[in-house]
């Protein structure tokens, strides 16, 4: 089996475990948001930023060190990285328990000190998740990864129904978080070839630590800017106001990261393999820019259009108002898919700083949007303030990746420029056409701009382009369509005697 073929059915393994994983998460979360109070939607919001503020496991990236590492492979290295992974989920726990009641206080919701004690036991629980799955990946074995990613949240959204008719407030939420980590605990062993083991090699723990600070400081500063306005908001405002924020920085960011998860695990190894070859590894960094840039473009479309429509469908009249809101964060959030891009492509040649100074140029938008929540200013006002952060850390990651790789500047700015024109060019009357057009008619019209949009980025996108060609040419009955895209793009399909044979 071809390297191409196993990167194409990974691909497609993964992206079907993450629909519908990401569809059983949105499902579960659907089910708590009408069913439970604004206020007691908000207070599992809480949680969510607690855990995700306190965590530590993952935020040092072991999994991705074990992928990207040449000796990840190594049993002694893979029981080491158990080591590192428990010690951090215990510290994870230590500081929930710590700082529990703190954040109980912050966002004045004194009753619900209990529940941040119960919750602290999911760092632990974290930390004891066996690597060996995440190792496979390595290979282009995904079948285990994508169970792991599938099966918890599938259950815990099959329990939310049977939990909601016995209780009808956060305690739903607190018993989900913590089974949720349990399944994930015991699937990731099932699943496991190795047996589960710790090592203490002085070598490979520091390789660790060199790899993993800056990741560690990357994800402080994450949850900074990508939460930190959700937690001003719920001390500032209310809970009730922090469930609707929470909800459309679901909405918006949820797609964005599911793609992001499903290529992250096929663009690592392919830039990886290629990072001794500086002109291969220009030419999949392009191709993966264009493929990021098109999604993050198409999303942004069709939620600047039908983002709050959405919005109401799922969660409720209660949550209607967030339009304005859902717009900036889906502009922040399309930014955010293409930055992903050269932070890969610096992790793949071991530059794991180029993320985090990203980041920390990112994190400038955290004091604006404070201003913002402290001046009681519109929540939309405090989303716009994202938009200046994502576009600064972008231009500082596309510095850092021509800096460090010698990947130009303009490699990845073009495809960007590109998807710029398009989201002006399609949302805008596709705008016009939602306010005068019924609803369900209105989301029609604009998928199909979409899928306009999308026809029109893969005729300006070179790589991407000729990649398509490729393998629609092994495909006879695709050969008009191949046709189409070629003289669109101002190209002849043959040129000589033989393209011509192998097109018949």
């Amino acid at each position: 089996m071809n390297f191409r073929f196993r990167v194409l059915r990974g691909s497609i393994l993964l992206g079907i475990g993450q629909i519908v994983g990401y569809a059983a998460s949105f499902a579960r979360n659907m089910l708590l948001a009408r069913a439970l109070s604004r206020a007691d939607f908000g207070i599992s919001a809480a949680f969510a930023l607690t855990i995700t503020a306190f965590e530590l496991s993952n935020k040092m990236a072991i999994g991705q060190q074990v992928v990207q590492s040449r000796s990840g492979d190594s049993e002694q290295f893979q029981a080491t990285a158990h080591l590192c992974q428990f010690v951090a989920g215990a510290l994870g726990t230590i500081l929930i328990s710590l700082f529990g009641g703190t954040m109980a206080n912050l966002f004045q919701i004194p009753d619900a000190r209990w529940a941040f004690t119960v919750i602290s036991v999911i760092g632990v629980l974290n930390g004891l998740q066996h690597l060996d799955v995440v190792r496979l990946t390595r290979h282009l074995c995904f079948g285990p990864k994508v169970m792991l990613d599938l099966l918890p949240d599938t259950i815990t959204t099959i329990a939310a129904f049977v939990l909601l008719h016995w209780l009808r407030d956060y305690r739903v939420v607190v018993i989900l978080l913590v089974a949720k980590s349990v399944l994930g605990v015991i699937i990731s062993h099932v699943l496991a070839e190795r047996c589960y083991g710790w090592c203490f090699n002085k070598d490979y723990l520091r390789a660790i630590l060199i790899f993993g600070w800056p990741l560690f400081l990357n994800s402080l500063l994450m949850f900074g800017y990508m939460q930190g306005d959700q937690v001003f908001i719920g001390a500032f405002f209310s809970v009730a106001s922090l469930a609707l924020y929470s909800l459309a920085v679901q909405i918006t960011t949820v797609p964005g990261m599911m793609f992001m998860n499903v290529l992250t695990p096929i663009f690592l190894p392919l830039l990886s393999r290629a990072q001794d070859d500086l002109d291969l590894y220009r030419r999949r960094y392009v191709l993966c820019s264009e493929i990021a840039t098109m999604s993050a473009a198409l999303l942004a479309c069709f939620l600047l259009t039908s983002g709050g429509y959405v919005m109401i469908t799922a969660f409720g009249s209660k949550y209607a108002g967030a339009g304005s809101v859902i717009t900036m964060l889906a502009v922040a959030n399309a930014i955010r898919i293409i930055r992903g891009v050269p932070t890969i492509a610096g992790m793949a040649r071991g530059d794991t700083v180029n993320n985090l100074i990203a980041n920390l140029v990112r994190v400038v938008s955290l004091p604006l949007a404070v201003i913002a929540v402290m001046t009681k200013s519109p929540m939309s006002l405090v989303a716009a303030c994202a938009v200046v952060g994502e576009c600064l850390a972008l231009l500082a990651s596309w510095y850092r990746l021509r800096i460090k790789c010698g990947v130009p500047i303009w490699d990845g700015i073009r495809s960007s420029m590109a998807a710029c024109l398009v989201v002006a060019a399609t949302a805008i009357p596709a705008y016009i056409i939602d306010l005068f057009s019924p609803l369900f008619i209105g989301l029609a019209i604009n998928l199909a701009v979409c899928m306009v949009a999308a026809l029109f980025l893969v005729l300006i996108f070179g790589e991407l382009r000729g990649r398509i060609i490729e393998e629609l040419r092994k495909v006879p009955a695709a050969i008009p369509f191949v046709r189409f895209l070629t003289w669109a793009a101002g190209k002849r399909i043959v040129t000589t005697v033989a393209e011509i044979e192998i097109v018949r």
